[in-house]
């Protein structure tokens, strides 16, 4: 508590610190009984929400960014917007997925739900950058990160690539052939 008897940052820090020293106390490493590493890498490609090639399109979209940005995503998308996925197992038990873009964190909670085996690292803004993947919920809602000029892959592509790493992942752990 501070001078005035109220909860600050402060105190609330030193408690999770102490939190955190408990529960690392309670740790025991374990060695696996063989170590692995399983790997995939796929290239999506989703159809573009806007027309790149356009020059009006481009032109808009220079005035609203920066045109050497634009330039480089009409390059970048001319054969639809293109995220990677990689997705990886340690000791087939510890998944890890990573996309190339901004993912909504509903998609990372919904996959995390779908595989049900325990922890799950999930990693945006890996291995290019591919801007936002916002949820079909999200786009009809409407808000930041869910109109063509910051989300430029086609609707629904967000939840595509989950269902893609949830592919991936259940093969990993002979869950599916």
């Amino acid at each position: 508590m501070n001078a005035a008897g109220t909860k600050d940052y402060l105190n609330y820090g030193e408690a999770l610190a102490q939190r955190a020293l408990e529960l690392a106390r309670q740790l025991a490493p374990q060695s696996p009984e063989t170590a692995s590493l399983e790997f995939r890498e796929e290239r999506l490609r989703f159809d573009a929400r806007m027309d790149l090639a356009n020059p009006l399109v481009r032109t808009l979209l220079g005035q609203a960014f920066f045109p050497e940005l634009v330039a480089n995503y009409g390059d970048e998308y001319s054969e639809g917007v293109r995220p990677r996925l990689s997705v990886a197992l340690l000791n087939r038990r510890i998944p890890f997925v990573a996309v190339s873009g901004e993912v909504f964190c509903a998609h990372a909670l919904h996959l995390k739900q779908r595989l049900r085996a325990g922890p799950l690292f999930f990693f945006g803004f890996t291995n290019g950058y591919h801007q936002y993947f916002p949820t079909i919920e999200a786009v009809a809602e409407g808000g930041y990160g869910t109109e063509p000029p910051v989300a430029p892959a086609e609707i629904g592509a967000g939840e595509r690539v989950m269902d893609a790493a949830l592919l991936w992942l259940y093969r990993m752990l002979g869950r599916i052939r």
